[in-house]
């Protein structure tokens, strides 16, 4: 009598026993790139038809602007903006404004400013050594000093950013017009957007999986090991380089440098 009570409780409830050894959904499937073209700098989604690229945006400054300026760079960038295709399946762009503890940009702009020929000199090298010293003094996290009287906070420097994710979204091919591609349909647009950025004085440009790699990493990995520095962790684990991939790997999976939490 007992074993067949034992027997009537595990029929009823076997789908849900068998439920419980099944794993839950990884962080890793809500992340949708799943492959990269290194040429257009373009990303295939997790659908295998949607595309994606990334586009850098440099904020300009407006400080102690008159109004009518304000207006003129509001206008533009509307009108930029509403250039984009109204199709159905959408366009979809979505902005990211953010601050970070790193003046790695900085530096590289700054290097990249000083002509080829120059560039190798023993002044210059000792130029750029003194300030990526200062570089990292200023972007402290613990801060150079505490501001008591304005921001009651420490004071430190970090950079001021914009990233542009642009998608073409797609639910079948049969949304796209014959001979065109979603990758075609993208390059046009994203140009022409890139384009039209620079042409009014706000500087814009595609990003590759290298700096979406330097992007999202400090996100996923904890900085506690790395002297609570963004660029001592991109420096320990920097980007392998596209032409070092080996084929198929999972940037998804490069992102994480133990297994999430």
């Amino acid at each position: 009598m007992f074993l067949k009570f034992l027997d009537s409780q595990s029929s009823a409830t076997k789908k849900e026993k068998k439920s419980l050894y099944k794993g839950g959904r990884s962080v890793y499937d809500f992340l949708p790139w799943v492959d990269y073209d290194p040429k257009n700098k373009i990303w295939m989604l997790e659908d295998g038809q949607s595309v994606s690229t990334l586009i850098d945006i440099q904020p300009k400054s407006c400080e102690a602007r008159p109004e009518n300026y304000l207006e003129e760079i509001s206008d533009s960038i509307n009108t930029i903006i509403n250039s984009v295709p109204q199709l159905d399946p959408p366009f979809v762009l979505q902005f990211f404004v953010y601050n970070e503890e790193s003046l790695r940009d900085l530096k590289k702009r700054l290097s990249e400013h000083i002509p080829d020929d120059l560039k190798e000199t023993k002044l210059t090298q000792d130029f750029l050594k003194r300030m990526a010293e200062h570089f990292s003094l200023i972007s402290n996290p613990e801060g150079l000093f505490y501001d008591k009287d304005i921001t009651d906070s420490p004071w430190f420097a970090k950079t001021y950013n914009v990233k542009l994710c642009m998608y073409r979204k797609l639910s079948s091919v049969n949304d796209l017009e014959i001979g065109i591609t979603a990758v075609n349909e993208l390059l046009e647009v994203s140009t022409t957007l890139i384009n039209g950025l620079n042409g009014s004085g706000i500087k814009a440009k595609r990003d590759g999986q290298k700096e979406l790699y330097e992007w999202m990493l400090p996100f996923f990995n904890d900085t506690t090991n790395y002297n609570d520095s963004i660029d001592e962790l991109i420096k320990s684990v920097p980007y392998p380089g596209d032409e070092n991939l080996p084929w198929g790997t999972d940037l998804v999976k490069l992102l994480f440098l133990n297994e999430p939490h």
